[in-house]
């Protein structure tokens, strides 16, 4: 009598050959994602380094910073920044299209320097750029970061208090209608954070507190929000903010 197939088990080879086959679908979506990911890391590094090209063009071009630069009426017909050799205004209330943080995309676009038309207003790829790390989210320009907004300070900090910059990009901010504060809003998780910190400067900015020195071109800092958590290691959530400084 024939013994029923339908009846017999798997055997222990074909049980391994399953398991490994499990296992390399498995590596092969594990290490898909890893390069996904440093992909979007080359990409935003990529971005910071254009930004600073067209900047130093700018400069050299019309001797003067965008954002601040206060004859772009007189080039362009759009509005002038105060001309007093930094982008003046920090983070807080970047909405406000008087700012020179939107202007800075405004006089680079008439300019020419960058790709993409930029218009000065609250716009996420219209008015300031996107970021390549997460959705939603963007970059605007600031002289500093500063908020004492519900008593918590995000700041960079010299020997003797405040630090402010002739320049740098920030990403900390989103195209939320009720966005009246960036410094809601983390961009990446302190892991991403460490990474492109070590491709730019070599990782010299680990800090990751409220307040402390940039001392390379490029820093992280947690958000404000308390609901959202802070920039630390065993935080896996979008708790982080950039800054990568333009000139100082």
């Amino acid at each position: 009598m024939k013994k029923d197939i339908k009846s017999r088990g798997f055997t222990l080879v074909e049980l391994s050959i399953v398991i490994v086959l499990i296992g390399l679908i498995v590596s092969g979506i594990i290490g898909a994602q890893s390069l996904m990911v440093q992909a979007k890391l080359q990409k935003q590094i990529a971005k910071f380094k254009n930004y600073e090209v067209a900047y130093n063009a700018f400069k050299l071009t019309y001797d003067g910073i965008p954002g601040d630069f206060n004859s772009a009426n007189a080039y362009w017909g759009v509005l002038d920044g105060d001309g007093n050799g930094r982008i003046t205004h920090d983070g807080q209330g970047a909405s406000n299209v008087n700012r020179e943080n939107l202007k800075f995309f405004l006089h680079l676009s008439q300019a020419g320097l960058i790709d993409g038309t930029y218009n000065n207003t609250w716009s996420l790829g219209t008015g300031f750029p996107a970021t390549e790390l997460a959705d939603g989210k963007g970059m605007i320009a600031a002289g500093r970061i500063t908020d004492s907004h519900l008593g918590w300070a995000p700041q960079f900090t010299s020997l003797g208090g405040l630090r402010r910059y002739k320049a740098a990009l920030l990403l900390n901010v989103t195209n939320l209608p009720n966005a009246a504060y960036t410094e809601d809003y983390g961009v990446t998780s302190r892991k991403l954070a460490e990474a492109i910190d070590n491709k730019i400067d070599g990782g010299d900015d680990k800090d990751g507190s409220g307040t402390h020195t940039v001392t390379g071109k490029f820093g992280f800092y947690s958000v404000r929000r308390s609901d959202v958590g802070s920039c630390l290691k065993a935080n896996e959530a979008d708790a982080c903010q950039l800054i990568y400084i333009l000139a100082k």
